[in-house]
């Protein structure tokens, strides 16, 4: 049997705090709201589709972020954040990698249960550079969904396709939505 993760990346278009409300599936805009999961944080379509094939294809997924390292999507945020690995040294994102890595293997192992094992990432090329070395020292295969896309364009098309591939046939074939798509 397989076990399917998927590792989703961050977005720097954060809801501020002030609008939560409008974030927030369970409020309306201009309610006060303490606290916002993760997922709700990033107010982009990107990260949208992003978190919709997330929440879908994969068995569990989490969200990788400068900000608060690989988390549950669900994550209770209390404030939001500008930490991304673009404005950091390669001394601060090197200690960023020491501390996901624990996270990373741990979210891994706890899936895994003898299950061949497959990583989706939805990462950004600097993010997906920052973790590879792990990954790679890991028993998974990796997946990277946005290998080949041209933008976010292609791969917010790609994902969708996989999200209806996966809702209509329980299965999702990257290789099938790159030849289906021209990608």
């Amino acid at each position: 049997m397989t076990t399917v993760l998927g590792i989703v990346g961050c977005s720097d278009k954060k809801y501020d705090p002030e609008n939560w409300g409008k974030a927030h599936p369970d409020y309306d805009e201009g309610d006060e709201v303490d606290t916002l999961p993760l997922q709700y944080l990033y107010k982009s379509g990107y990260s949208t589709v992003k978190n919709r094939y997330g929440k879908t294809v994969p068995g569990d997924y989490r969200i990788l972020s400068a900000g608060v390292g690989l988390a549950d999507p669900n994550k209770p945020m209390e404030d939001s954040y500008d930490r991304t690995l673009h404005n950091m040294t390669d001394e601060e994102i090197q200690e960023w990698v020491d501390e996901v890595e624990p996270t990373l293997r741990e979210w891994i192992d706890s899936n895994a249960k003898g299950d061949d094992v497959v990583v989706h990432t939805i990462l950004g090329s600097d993010y997906l550079a920052a973790i590879k070395p792990i990954l790679e020292d890991l028993p998974v295969e990796v997946v990277n969904i946005f290998e080949g896309t041209g933008g976010n364009g292609e791969q917010m098309q790609l994902m969708n396709w996989l999200v209806d591939q996966y809702r209509e046939t329980g299965e999702a074939d990257v290789e099938e939505g790159r030849e289906t798509l021209g990608i």
